[in-house]
């Protein structure tokens, strides 16, 4: 008995299988066999087995032996994606250096380990010898071993030693086997066409180089790999005078792709490029013959083609071809790979394929296929879903091989365990022959003249020298947007305009077309320009948007930029063209997991149906299971002239069904342009793709107006009489003014809001406008700064009263009762029924921000909602209010939150939630001295003598910055308290301090907002001020009793003034104590620093 390990056994299958093995161990010796065993995640149950021979602490019956096999600790010497596109999903399985993914073995079971090692060159030769003789019998010759050899040693140095076994050989010899019997009763597919021709090569040299071509010479991912290949077997078969040359070779195989190709009914303009040509042939042997294949390549390499042309014609009795009609019926049980997927998922689709192949019979044979579509979105999923693959593909003896035909597509090789148990196609890329034949086949008799066939030629040179160095993300770009490109210029008569417009269409998304046009295409727009070069003009990106939404044949649209914006541009220009669009938005809260994500699914699918228009952000994880629905790979159902299409969805981990395509329906996916990088380039190819900022919906009136504006707020930024020693006033630019303000977007959204909203102002009332709102959004340490700033000083006193004595930045309740009158004289929040007002709080440093969009935009749509029934006369509605309060700090990364006024939410930046105890406003414009002895200032100290109760707060603080020459805690504490006791000492301290403020601190609140790491520190600029105040005293005293004490001035005072008799002497003694103290020459802190 044989169990086969993988990532996907659980503990209850091996009890299963040691149960059913102990009951027969109870009739006699039985042998086990545990496959693979460091591939599963009970490794430790099975190390007591093999160990200790112990089942749950019981051992197991005497008649059971035991065996084992594991994979090898292999490191990867290079990687092994180097076909289709580059994969931008750290994938499950390559996360590691492996070449496997095994666990440690635990060391317990080490010293029952024998490293079997790998065949030796000779060995493997003879094992390859004899499998030929054995399988192939009479249709063995000495050449096919020494080619299968040769083969097997090709691939190793082209990829890794392990990268084939004798897994490939066994398939090689099944194929020559298929294709010799195939090949014996092959009708011909056109009158006086005998296929195979008669004479060399043989029907089973024919068979031997099919077999050779797809098991060998279709996993070489390069031209240049194949043709080697091909000449190394020319090479041998000479050897053994059989003359098949390298072009021969690539004959052979061509022929046999050809054969099948012509045989079939393909939909109009179908390319028959090589691309076609070779899934094609691969995927009909491999159905045939029941051997695993995975299909790799690039998007747009014809692998959906050829999956739908196979389909569609190998209906069994029911096919067009009579070679067909022998054939069994295919069909097709898709599983659409997605990050969703699961192992039960899997596992539900190969025994719903096993279930209908039972149905086969004589009379009517049947072959189920599984179709993984899109298999390498499933390994990004963290719990490897794929490993089930391994016992599928290979299930346990009896069985020989799976009873279904596999094929799976994927855009990237996957790891090696599960690419070792299928027959691999890489397809190369691209050649310039194909691009052109395909171009040929795509494009209309009437669009290009016989004469300029020509042109073909420079549009494909240019394309792929656009793809391999005109890109700034590679893979950006690929061969479904050439494709496209033909399509669209197959639409029209090729001119230059329409040459550029389709080049604006299929490569847009980067910004820069006039590059595109000039370096790449120019020569083919000179062509058509009677060899003059073509002056470029940029075409709007609205324009280019409403193309698309105007061509029923279209690809849905992907429109980059910054997402929380154009949604709503989106929405506008929609709505412009009468179409209400559907906008669902990805949620990034954790709760919102599975099921979440299942219902947005439906939701879909419901509007896919009824044709509404679709915009579509943050919804990565479920792109991946709409790929049918983007590559629009429709299933036509009716008569031409009522015809329906269907598509299907992955839905979930079990479920692929099938769902109604409305005619009208159109699909608009934003996509954050700063996580452009790190999308899956099968995604962008399915798209076209504009590039979208609120500056290409400005027309030249409103961009003058945020020019204007622009340089305002760079004046008002800009400080130039900031006290040069702080050194910091070039530190802060629009940001620090603005709380959320983004170079690309506020000012451009805010002319565009008022000058929708106010279209009959003029351009200085909009500014106006812009500029309160501006002002309502900043922080009042920056008002402030502004003072410093390059702007009149007329204008930045206008604003600053404004931003002080007009808007309300007060606290929450003097902010809420302005806008919406909801709290009354006292501060309290009014009664008001539970619909009437929502507050939501969020901290921008701890929330995700796309939590935050999709809060907003759930809060707009139910305005919108409410306005649109307001609208509709029911006036007795009671208004309802929505807040978002965002928690900023002072020290807050510009890119954690970017405000947008497109949406038109009113903004306003707050100090703090609660309204401080001391306004603001009394700490400006006021002397220092004059703030300290103020009844307010009273308030804060609490007390009526604020500056005794600084002093008797931080005296201990300003003696402690006294470096004494002999430290005595006593003497610090006794002079404390001396100083403190002493009214007349402390009236003298009070009178200096003062006196040197007035003198030196006459714009101290400057220097506050002037510095950043300061600013910080606090909520609210209030609390800063009333800090810095504070400091300002203690850093005055310590420097008055350094220099007193430098003198021993203080000793000296006491030593009179304790005498407590009163006398002419000591008076005359404290008057001229007063005197020296008074005199800045003689206490002169002028140059005293505290460290």
């Amino acid at each position: 008995m044989a169990l086969n390990m993988h990532a996907g056994i659980d503990e209850k299958i091996i009890m299963f299988f040691m149960n059913d093995a102990l009951k027969k161990a109870e009739k006699g010796e039985i042998w086990l066999f545990f496959d693979e065993i460091n591939t599963c995640n009970h490794i430790g149950l099975l190390a007591d087995l093999i160990s200790r021979r112990m089942l749950n602490d019981k051992p197991i019956h005497p008649n059971i032996r035991l065996f084992s096999a594991c994979n090898p600790y292999r490191i990867r010497t290079r990687t092994q994606s180097e076909v289709g596109l580059t994969n931008k999903i750290k994938m499950y399985e390559e996360r590691s250096n492996l070449v496997y993914q095994v666990k440690p073995l635990p060391d317990q079971i080490l010293d029952y380990v024998w490293d079997y090692g790998t065949l030796k060159p000779s060995d493997e030769y003879k094992c390859i010898q004899i499998m030929v003789e054995r399988y192939l019998k009479e249709l063995a010759h000495p050449v096919f071993a020494e080619l299968l050899y040769t083969s097997q040693k090709f691939i190793r140095n082209v990829e890794e030693p392990y990268s084939v076994s004798l897994r490939d050989v066994k398939r090689a010899l099944t194929l020559a086997k298929f294709f010799y019997n195939s090949l014996e009763i092959r009708p011909a597919y056109k009158k006086g066409h005998k296929y195979p021709p008669p004479g060399n090569p043989t029907i089973t040299t024919r068979s031997y180089v099919l077999a050779l071509g797809l098991c060998y010479h279709s996993r070489l991912y390069d031209q240049d790999l194949r043709k080697q290949y091909r000449c190394e077997m020319e090479q041998i078969l000479r050897n053994h005078e059989i003359y098949i040359e390298e072009n021969m070779f690539s004959k052979i195989i061509r022929e046999e792709q050809e054969y099948y190709i012509n045989r079939m009914q393909c939909p109009p303009n179908t390319a028959h490029n090589e691309d076609l040509l070779e899934n094609v042939f691969a995927m009909i042997v491999c159905i045939l013959t029941r051997i695993p294949l995975f299909l790799i390549g690039a998007t747009g390499s014809s692998k959906s083609l050829a999956i739908r042309i196979i389909s569609s014609n190998l209906r069994g009795s029911d096919s067009n071809d009579k070679f067909f009609r022998k054939l069994p019926q295919i069909y097709i049980i898709p599983y659409q790979g997605s990050s969703s997927s699961t192992s039960d998922g899997l596992i539900k689709v190969f025994d719903k394929a096993n279930k209908y192949q039972e149905t086969t019979s004589k009379q009517f044979p049947v072959i189920s296929v599984v179709l993984l579509d899109n298999v390498d979105l499933a390994e990004a999923n963290p719990f490897n879903p794929l490993k089930i693959l391994h016992s599928l593909l290979e299930p346990s003896y009896p069985a020989t091989g799976p009873t279904v035909s596999v094929i799976g597509i994927s855009n990237w090789r996957l790891d090696s365990s599960k690419s070792s148990r299928a027959l691999l196609v890489q397809r190369p890329q691209f050649n310039l022959d194909d691009l052109v034949d395909t171009a040929e086949r795509l494009l209309n008799e009437g669009a290009i003249a016989s004469g300029q066939r020509d042109a073909l030629n420079p549009l494909t040179k240019a394309y792929s020298n656009f793809v391999k160095y005109g890109q700034s993300s590679s893979n950006f770009h690929g061969l479904r947007d050439y494709y496209a490109l033909v399509k669209r210029l197959s639409l029209n008569e090729i001119t230059p305009e329409n040459i550029q417009m389709a080049l604006s269409r299929s490569f847009g998304g980067i910004g820069n077309h006039a590059k595109l046009c000039d370096q790449y295409f120019g020569n083919v727009l000179k062509m058509f320009n009677n060899h003059k070069p073509w002056p470029y003009k940029q075409i709007p990106i609205e324009q280019l948007i409403d193309s698309n939404l105007n061509d029923s044949d279209a690809r849905h649209l992907m429109v980059i930029g910054k997402s929380d914006s154009i949604v709503n541009l989106l929405t506008c220009q929609l709505r412009r063209r009468d179409l209400d669009p559907v906008v669902i938005l990805g949620s990034q809260f954790p709760d919102d997991q599975e099921d979440y994500y299942y219902s947005v699914l439906r939701r879909i699918m419901m509007y896919v149906e009824t044709g509404s228009p679709l915009i579509l952000i943050d919804l990565e994880t479920i792109y991946g299971s709409l790929y049918d629905l983007w590559n629009q790979n429709y299933i036509a159902v009716g008569s031409k002239d009522n015809v329906k299409y269907f598509t299907r969805v992955a839905l979930g981990a079990y479920a692929n069904p099938m769902f109604y395509v409305s005619p009208n329906f159109k699909c608009i996916l934003v996509k954050d342009e700063t996580k452009l990088a790190f999308a899956d380039p099968p995604l962008l190819h399915r798209f076209e793709k504009q590039r979208l900022s609120i500056n290409d919906l400005l027309d030249d009136k409103q961009k003058l107006l945020v020019e204007y504006l622009d340089n305002w707020t760079n004046q008002i930024t800009t400080l130039v009489k900031a006290n040069s020693v702080t050194g910091l006033h070039n530190r802060f630019t629009q940001e620090d003014l603005f709380i959320g303000f983004d170079k690309d977007e506020t000012l451009q959204s805010l002319i565009f809001h008022i000058t929708t909203n106010n279209p009959e102002a003029n351009d200085n009332e909009i500014l106006e406008k812009c500029k309160e709102s501006l002002i309502a959004i900043a922080s009042a340490d920056g008002i402030i700064r502004a003072e410093l700033s390059i702007l009149e000083k007329d204008e930045v006193d206008r604003w600053k009263h404004v931003y002080f004595n007009q808007q309300h930045h007060n606290g929450l309740s003097n902010c809420f009762d302005a806008l919406f009158g909801l709290f009354d004289p006292e501060g309290q929040l009014k009664k008001l029924s539970y619909d009437q007002v929502l507050i939501l709080q969020c901290d921008i440093n701890t929330i995700n921000a796309k939590c935050i969009k999709l809060v907003k935009y759930i809060v707009e749509q139910f305005r919108n909602e409410f306005l649109a029934e307001k609208e509709k006369g029911e006036s007795n509605m009671p208004i309802k209010h929505a807040c978002i309060i965002f928690h900023i700090r002072r020290d807050y990364e510009s890119n954690l939150i970017k405000f947008s006024f497109i949406c038109g939410w009113k903004q306003i930046t707050i100090e703090s939630l609660k309204s401080p105890e001391a306004p603001l406003t009394d700490f400006l414009d006021k002397p220092l001295n004059e703030i300290i002895n103020s009844e307010f200032y009273e308030k804060i100290v609490d007390s009526t003598m604020p500056f005794e109760k600084i002093l008797e707060d931080e005296l201990l603080w300003c003696l402690s910055c006294i470096k004494y020459q002999h430290s005595n805690v006593n003497y610090i504490s006794a002079l404390n308290n001396q100083i403190l006791s002493n009214s007349i000492f402390v009236n003298c301290i009070k009178t200096k301090t003062f006196e040197w403020i007035i003198e030196n601190y006459k714009n101290w609140q400057y220097e506050v907002v002037l510095d950043k790491v300061y600013l910080s520190k606090f909520t609210c600029l209030s609390l800063a001020l009333q800090d810095y105040i504070r400091i300002i005293i203690k850093q005055t005293v310590a420097k008055i009793l350094y220099s007193l004490e430098k003198l021993s001035a203080v000793a000296t005072f006491f030593n009179y003034n304790n005498n407590s008799k009163e006398s002419k002497i000591k008076n005359e003694l404290s008057d001229l104590w007063k005197h020296f103290f008074m005199d800045n020459t003689i206490v002169n802190i002028n140059n005293l620093v505290i460290l």
